[in-house]
C-alpha cells in the first residue's frame, strides 16, 4: 500500500540522514575527548549512506504508483514496463561502451532512468495520452491537483541529482603536469594554451597569476587566470583556482610552483555534469514548494480554522 512505502521511504530517510549525521560528527568528538585524528570519507559513505538510498531511489517510483490502503504490486510493475526496459537498455548500452568495470556507474544511471521514466509514465496515465485526443489530455492537466505536479518535478529532479552525482564522480578528469608558455593540454573536450604568468599585486597580497587560453572546436571560449597569492601580513600563500562553469561541467586550472627548468607545475581538473546536482537540489525544493500551494491543502487548513471558530462563537 502506499502507507507502507511512504513508511519504508521515511524509514531509509532517516537512517541515512544519521549515517551521515554520525560520519560528520564522529570525527570531530573523537578529536575533542582523545586528541586522535580520524578522516571519514568516501569509503565510509560509499559503504553505508549508498546501500541504504539505494532501494529509496528504486521504491520512490514504486511507491507513488501504489493504492492507498491495498496496491497491487504486480499491476504496478506491469504498468511500469516501459520503465523497465529503458532503465536495462541504459545499464547495457553504458556498460557496452566502457566495460564490465563502470557496471556500478550504469547502474546507477539505470536507475535515474527509472525514477525519470518512471515518473513520465504516471504523467502518461494521468492525462491518458495517445488514448484521447490531445486537447482533452491538456483539460486533463489542467485540472490535475499541484501535489501530483509537485511530485512529478520533485521525483524528475531526482532522476536529475543522481546522473550529476554519478557523472561528476565517475568520470571526473585530472591532469598534472609541467607546462611553459605556448604549451597545449586537452581536458574534457576543451584545449588549454598554457602563455605563461606575469606578476600581479592587491591589497594586501603579492603573486603569480597564470593564463590558459581555453577553445573548443577551435573557437576561443574563454582565458582562465589562476592566481599564487602570497599575505605577508599573515605569512601565508593561497592558490586561486580559474574556473569554467558551464551545463556541461566545470573545468578548473590551478597553478603550483615552478621547476628548475622555468616549467610551472599545472592541474587541470574537468567535473563532468557537476551543476546538474545544484539544478536537481533546486528543482527537488521547488516541487516541494509546488505541493504546498495544493488548493486542497488551503481550503482544508481554512476550514478547520473556520470550524473551530465557528464553535468557540457558539
Amino acid at each position: 500500500s502506499r502507507e507502507a512505502a511512504l513508511i519504508f521511504n521515511n524509514l531509509l530517510l532517516t537512517t541515512g540522514a544519521a549515517v551521515v549525521l554520525l560520519g560528520t560528527l564522529y570525527p570531530l568528538f573523537l578529536d575533542a575527548l582523545y586528541g586522535a585524528k580520524v578522516s571519514v570519507g568516501p569509503p565510509f559513505y560509499n559503504a553505508t549512506f549508498l546501500p541504504i538510498m539505494a532501494p529509496v531511489l528504486v521504491a520512490c517510483v514504486i511507491g507513488s504508483m501504489l493504492s492507498w490502503k491495498r496496491g497491487d504490486l504486480a499491476g504496478v510493475f506491469g504498468r511500469l514496463k516501459a520503465a523497465i526496459i529503458v532503465t536495462l537498455v541504459v545499464v547495457f548500452i553504458i556498460t557496452l561502451l566502457n566495460g564490465s568495470s563502470d557496471f556500478l556507474v550504469a547502474l546507477a544511471l539505470g536507475v535515474a532512468a527509472w525514477i525519470i521514466i518512471g515518473t513520465l509514465v504516471q504523467v502518461s496515465e494521468r492525462l491518458n495520452l495517445l488514448n484521447i485526443p490531445l486537447y482533452k489530455s491538456v483539460y486533463r492537466a489542467k485540472n490535475l491537483p499541484r501535489a501530483f505536479w509537485g511530485m512529478v518535478v520533485a521525483h524528475s529532479a531526482l532522476g536529475i541529482l543522481v546522473i550529476g552525482i554519478t557523472i561528476s564522480s565517475a568520470w571526473r578528469v585530472e591532469q598534472i603536469q609541467l607546462m611553459k608558455s605556448g604549451d597545449k593540454i586537452s581536458a574534457g573536450g576543451y584545449t588549454l594554451t598554457f602563455s605563461g604568468t606575469i606578476p600581479i599585486s592587491g591589497p594586501n597580497y603579492t603573486g603569480i597569476q597564470g593564463k590558459f587560453k581555453v577553445e573548443r572546436n577551435g573557437e576561443e571560449v574563454t582565458v582562465l587566470k589562476p592566481e599564487k597569492r602570497s599575505y605577508p601580513a599573515e605569512k601565508n600563500q593561497t592558490t586561486e583556482a580559474g574556473i569554467l562553469s558551464t551545463i556541461s561541467g566545470d573545468l578548473y586550472t590551478v597553478l603550483g610552483e615552478m621547476s628548475d627548468n622555468e616549467e610551472w607545475s599545472t592541474r587541470i581538473y574537468f567535473n563532468p555534469m557537476v551543476n546538474w546536482i545544484w539544478i536537481g537540489a533546486f528543482l527537488m525544493a521547488f516541487g516541494g514548494l509546488i505541493s504546498l500551494t495544493d488548493r486542497r491543502l488551503r481550503f482544508g487548513i481554512w476550514q478547520r480554522f473556520s470550524k473551530k471558530f465557528v464553535r468557540k462563537a457558539v
